[in-house]
């Protein structure tokens, strides 16, 4: 992967940390009174989409430095930062009883390809998935 589309697929990947940084949070209020299996499932999928899979095409080291400007602290590297979204994700499953689920989703397993399959294509073309 040349130079230019390395930093573009990195200035994405933080856009997606910070995005998904803003659903989370919500979700791990929301979570102590009432079940969040379907935001849950759904933001799993989509951080896989944008975080894991952009993670494994530039592939770099998890102690560079990024910019998510909606997460606390300086001097975030991309391990923080995934901890703070998927690592949340998978402990807001684990709380709600769902971990082995969105785990299947995370690593493209059976359910990730269900719900890939009940996006309708419009949708999917509008969201660039």
């Amino acid at each position: 992967m040349n130079f230019i589309k390395r930093g573009l697929e990195y200035n994405k990947l933080a856009k997606a940390f910070n995005g998904y940084y803003q659903m989370i949070q919500p979700l791990v209020e929301k979570s102590n009174y009432e079940d969040i299996r379907d935001d849950l499932f759904i933001i799993a999928f989509l951080a896989r989409k944008e975080i894991i899979d952009r993670m494994e095409v530039i592939n770099y080291k998890l102690t560079t430095r990024i910019v998510v400007p909606m997460m606390p602290g300086n001097n975030k590297t991309l391990e923080y930062a995934y901890l703070q979204t998927v690592g949340k994700l998978m402990t807001l499953g684990e709380n709600q009883g769902y971990s082995d689920e969105v785990q299947d989703i995370l690593d493209k397993g059976n359910l990730y390809f269900e719900l890939e399959n009940t996006i309708p294509s419009h949708l999917k073309t509008l969201l660039k998935l």
